[in-house]
């Protein structure tokens, strides 16, 4: 099994094409840094308008770094179920050359019943654009992918974003759905960014906002 995965360069004026490789993995996988990288507005957990009264998050004894809501949004593809979806980063934790993050995810929608779904795309929710980024460095660091490559044509992009090690993978939409008021565990596998920071910052893709100063947890 190949294990595939990039990192990217984040700068204001200038990217700088660079590459590595990392051992420990089944295939050793290959890290190189390319430019399309966008990162989104910091989490303000006090911001009042980050949260919402449209259902009542699901409590649990699992740690909570941070928190977010924001509105479910419509996409180019699907129409918005409305309500809100949550966001909880619990963790990173770094073992070898693996960075796993668990989160959480939860929709809410006070107008509809507590037995209603929702696809991804209709909260406006993909985890395809998760990434890692070192704060320091300003490298991107993307989910590893067991088929298809982030740096091939335009198939074997597709395969491998279908193939990310994140779960839920929303780039099934079709296959999976996520139910109102229901607290949905995830998490995702990435490469250890180089340099092992103490913390970086994350995003989990549409429609969140990043995650700032984030730690890491080393075995």
């Amino acid at each position: 099994m190949k294990w595939r995965h990039f990192g990217v360069m984040i700068g204001v004026a200038l990217v700088v094409l660079t590459s590595c490789s990392t051992v420990g993995h089944p295939g050793s996988p290959t890290m190189s840094t390319v430019a399309g990288s966008t990162a989104s507005q910091p989490v303000n957990d006090s911001d009042p308008s980050a949260s919402s009264s449209s259902g009542s998050r699901v409590t649990t004894d699992l740690p909570e770094l941070a928190t977010v809501t924001v509105d479910a949004a419509a996409t180019d593809v699907q129409d918005s179920a409305g309500g809100s979806v949550t966001a909880i980063l619990r963790s990173l934790e770094a073992d070898g050359d693996v960075l796993t993050v668990s989160f959480a995810i939860q929709w809410d929608n006070a107008a509809q019943d507590d037995g209603a779904m929702a696809v991804p795309a209709s909260l406006g929710l993909s985890l395809r654009d998760i990434m890692v980024i070192d704060p320091v460095s300003l490298t991107g660091y993307r989910p590893f992918c067991t088929q298809g490559s982030y740096h091939g044509d335009g198939p074997d992009q597709v395969e491998c974003l279908n193939s990310m090690l994140v779960s839920p993978n929303t780039s099934w939409a079709s296959d999976y759905a996520f139910p109102n008021h229901g607290l949905i565990e995830g998490f995702v596998q990435l490469p250890v960014p180089e340099g092992r920071p103490a913390t970086v910052n994350l995003t989990l893709g549409s429609p969140f906002p990043m995650f700032n100063d984030s730690a890491v947890s080393y075995q």
